[in-house]
């Protein structure tokens, strides 16, 4: 697997280069746009990390590469999935943002790094970046380091779902975390849990049975059910991962949200109705 650089600058080279490492794959710089076109051309299975700072499109020389030409170059041939673009600020917030639907009909890249470029997050990176090459997800466990330990806990009914946000929320404090930031994560946490509990489940027929229920009623599963919360915490991440049974999330939904999320400042969380929204305007906001 190859990854092309579409950046100069040394902090982007630094980095990529070492979430090449971890993705097992070769780090290709590219600093024109021939070298683009031929590259994307020969392999099509190839990831682009991609300076998006640079996206006047008058300019298009000298290695720098505007969104007109990485959208030109990928056209039918790298899936945003592949695209990751590397920014100083989220993409949202940049002067006239990028990709808005005026210039596309899908998103060129599903993937923002803002740099801050932290000791562990090349291990992360570089691992999301197998994944969505080969379509498997590693384990929970695989995105930190050997010896970090894995909190888990086992929700045997809904009544249980607060207590566990609560704890996510004490042990981010006793690690330091930043309070506002540590009731943002628990946040997202129980956006998490209450999808799995209410949303994810179906019948035979594969009709929602809880999606209409309010989210403070408490009830036990059914037989064979369980909704599991992981957490991990290591020097420079904390992670959790929620599981059911029912596996009921469409990719292509959640990217939907994302898509929609990101393009869209006045985004306003819907009120009428409850959806599978899983917190993810409020984890892209707080980055």
């Amino acid at each position: 697997m190859n990854l092309l650089l579409l950046s100069a600058r040394p902090e982007d080279v630094a980095f990529v280069r070492t979430v090449a490492g971890f993705a097992r794959a070769n780090m290709i710089p590219i600093d024109s746009i021939e070298k683009l076109a031929v590259a994307v051309t020969a392999d099509p299975q190839t990831t682009i990390f991609w300076d998006a700072d640079r996206h006047d499109a008058s300019t298009s020389l000298g290695g720098v590469f505007p969104e007109a030409i990485v959208t030109a170059a990928c056209k039918g041939k790298i899936p945003p999935a592949r695209i990751w673009a590397l920014t100083e600020k989220l993409c949202s917030e940049m002067p006239g943002g990028l990709a808005t639907p005026e210039k596309a009909e899908q998103p060129v890249f599903h993937h923002n790094i803002v740099r801050r470029y932290s000791a562990g997050l090349p291990g992360i990176i570089g691992r999301l970046v197998r994944q969505a090459h080969d379509g498997e997800s590693p384990a929970f466990e695989e995105y930190f380091p050997p010896d970090t330990a894995v909190q888990r806990i086992q929700l045997p009914d809904s009544s249980k779902r607060r207590p566990a946000v609560d704890a996510v929320q004490s042990f981010l404090g006793k690690m330091g975390a930043d309070s506002r930031i540590a009731a943002k994560v628990a946040q997202s946490c129980d956006e998490m849990m209450m999808n799995a509990i209410f949303d994810a489940p179906r019948d035979r027929d594969g009709r929602a049975v809880r999606n209409s229920l309010d989210r403070n009623a408490e009830f036990s599963f059914v037989q064979g059910e369980k909704v599991e919360l992981l957490f991990a915490n290591s020097t420079d991440f904390s992670g959790f991962c929620v599981s059911d049974i029912y596996g009921s999330v469409i990719v292509e939904t959640i990217l939907k949200y994302l898509w929609q999320i990101f393009l869209q400042a006045d985004y306003r969380v819907r009120k009428a109705s409850p959806g599978a929204g899983l917190g993810l305007y409020e984890i892209i906001q707080y980055g």
